[in-house]
C-alpha cells in the first residue's frame, strides 16, 4: 500500500534554518519525535512515537528519503 502525506507550511525563517531543523535527527526529534533520519536519497528511516506511562507502544512510522534538494525540497 502506498500512502503519501504532503504538508505545505509557511515558516518565517530562512530556508537554511528550516532545512537544518528538518534534516538533523536531534532537531527533528524535538519538533516531532525520535527518529533515525539521515539526509541521503534512499535512506530508510523511522519515526518512533514516544510512549507515555501506561500506554501501549505505538508502531514506528516507516519512511524513505526519495528526493533531496538542499535547502529547498525534501520528500
Amino acid at each position: 500500500m502506498n500512502r503519501q502525506v504532503q504538508i505545505d507550511i509557511v515558516v518565517p525563517q530562512s530556508p537554511e534554518r528550516v532545512w537544518r531543523v528538518i534534516t538533523e535527527a536531534k532537531a527533528l526529534e524535538k519538533w516531532l519525535m525520535p527518529n533515525d533520519f539521515r539526509p541521503r536519497i534512499g535512506h530508510r528511516f523511522r519515526f518512533t512515537p514516544k510512549r507515555k506511562r501506561g500506554e501501549r507502544a505505538a508502531k514506528a512510522i516507516q519512511c524513505e528519503v526519495i528526493e533531496l534538494d538542499a535547502p529547498h525540497r525534501l520528500a
